[in-house]
């Protein structure tokens, strides 16, 4: 809405002053305060759109989104034209830290992120933040990846042993029994591997490139943790095409027929 009288400014004014009785045109002060909350309102409109979407993958991208929007506010503060716009920015930044930012501290937002090969690493604000993710994700990797006695590696054939053998090399039996089997040296070496791979580019579909790995634990991981979030968005959306379903010339629809239609409106994806 800022944006649109911004951009119809000029109009506006024309019709505002050729009105008898009516309010004053903005003035330049004004406008320039508008300019500034265009410019603060801006990465939250974009974000809005991003993580509304319910198509698509989303709770990977919790993370970089408070990043990307905490980047641009910091950025913009000493470029705003206002000290209205200033203070507006420094509010706004303090609701971000307290409401947004916390994401960070969630396991599930942590190992998403990580496991979106478009963000990884680059994908945190805070460094330790992305190192507890990691720790996560190892500890996942690792009970996935756990050797069972089916799967444990068969024992090799060996020669019936001696008695000199035994007693020159009996150092290796103690050391054998307190050898574990776990698979956390498998997860720590793929994850190494995974992270210091290149990026995919934010346009990618990070789904497209699991589809096609090999590794079996990164893709339990990516089967159980990705998904879209719970949000407010599809009701939203379903109360709007109830309105274009239920217009003047179907206001007689029943209740029943109106649910079934819009049952089908959001479902036919299936057929």
């Amino acid at each position: 809405m800022v944006a649109r009288i911004l951009i119809t400014k000029v109009a506006i004014a024309s019709v505002l002053l050729n009105t008898p009785k009516w309010l004053m045109p903005l003035t330049s002060d004004e406008i320039s305060i508008l300019e500034d909350y265009k410019a603060i309102l801006s990465p939250f409109e974009h974000a809005t759109v991003h993580t509304s979407s319910s198509t698509s993958v989303t709770v990977s991208s919790v993370i970089p989104v408070v990043c990307d929007i905490l980047h641009n506010l910091t950025g913009m503060k000493t470029n705003l034209q206002t000290k209205v716009g200033q203070d507006v920015c420094d509010g706004i930044l303090q609701g971000v830290n307290k409401r947004l930012v916390p994401y960070e501290n969630r396991t599930v937002t942590r190992m998403t992120t990580i496991l979106d090969p478009r963000f990884k690493k680059e994908g945190f604000w805070n460094p330790f933040n992305f190192s507890q993710g990691v720790k996560s994700l190892e500890d996942e990797l690792s009970l996935i990846n756990a050797p069972t006695k089916s799967s444990a590696f068969s024992s090799p054939p060996t020669p019936e042993s001696t008695a000199e053998s035994n007693l020159l090399f009996s150092f290796l039996q103690t050391n054998q029994t307190q050898k574990i089997q776990s698979g956390r040296e498998d997860s720590i070496l793929a994850l190494r591997k995974y992270l210091n791979a290149i990026n995919l580019d934010p346009a990618q579909n990070p789904l497209d490139y699991w589809k096609i790995s090999n590794d079996a634990g990164f893709k339990t991981c990516v089967f159980k943790y990705f998904c879209v979030p719970a949000t407010s968005t599809e009701s939203e959306r379903m109360f709007s095409k109830a309105g274009l379903v239920v217009s003047e010339k179907r206001s007689s629809l029943k209740p029943k027929n109106v649910n079934m239609v819009l049952f089908l409106n959001k479902n036919d994806w299936i057929i």
